[in-house]
């Protein structure tokens, strides 16, 4: 059985935990962003901003690093920069890249996708095999 990395903006971050649990229910070892809340971020000054930016990215880099396939949960389409950057990562990784749904405002980071998964049922059927 696969293991799966949820990558998504932090505006699906309720949904992306829903996806993990579900797939963690049924097996799958799932890894989803590591959240931070909005108390923290916003008594941050820019320094720790940065810092907290980048150790955020570095440690879903690692969790691309341990998992077997890579989900972009981009909800409407939606990938902003840091779901980009993981979309880098994961193709320079060679993981096998599945998506929600097609990005229709990018052809650069669709054509990496192998495929669509708009259920988590559907996505636990591929992570299975």
């Amino acid at each position: 059985m696969k293991s799966v990395t949820i990558c998504g903006s932090m505006k699906f971050a309720t949904e992306m935990t829903d996806w993990g649990a579900f797939l963690q229910m049924n097996g799958i070892t799932a890894n989803v962003p590591d959240l931070v809340g909005n108390d923290v971020w916003n008594s941050a000054n820019s320094n720790e901003r940065r810092a907290l930016a980048k150790q955020l990215a570095v440690n879903h880099f690692r969790k691309i690093d341990n998992s077997s396939v890579v989900f972009i949960f981009n909800k409407d389409g939606y990938a902003g920069p840091s779901v980009t950057l993981e979309i880098g990562y994961a193709i320079a990784c060679q993981r096998p890249l599945f998506a929600l749904c097609e990005d229709t405002n990018e052809v650069c980071r669709d054509v990496w996708f192998d495929g669509y998964c708009k259920t988590k049922e559907s996505l636990l059927e591929i992570l299975k095999k």
